[in-house]
């Protein structure tokens, strides 16, 4: 089993989701379980066919970083939270 990192998009009226090393898959659903779903199978899909036709299958490099800012906050403060997820 190969693991990607998937970045999930609000744009107000739908929730976009992407694999930044996985080029020209991207879905578009109503809410987060749909395009989380959609999404692996797509990329799936697409990985699948790669293989089939001898094309070489990327690998993951991408990990993920969330911090947390207070509003307040006019500059960055000495220490800064960041939770790290590697795939």
């Amino acid at each position: 089993m190969t693991s990607f990192t998937m970045a999930i998009e609000d744009d107000g009226t739908n929730l976009a989701a992407h694999s930044r090393d996985i080029s020209g898959c991207i879905a578009s659903c109503a809410t987060a379980e749909e395009v989380t779903f959609t999404l692996r199978e797509e990329n799936g899909d697409h990985l699948r066919i790669l293989r089939e036709i001898g094309e070489e299958v990327p690998v993951s490099h991408t990990c993920a970083a969330v911090i947390r800012i207070l509003s307040s906050v006019t500059r960055f403060p000495s220490t800064l939270s960041i939770g790290l997820t590697r795939t």
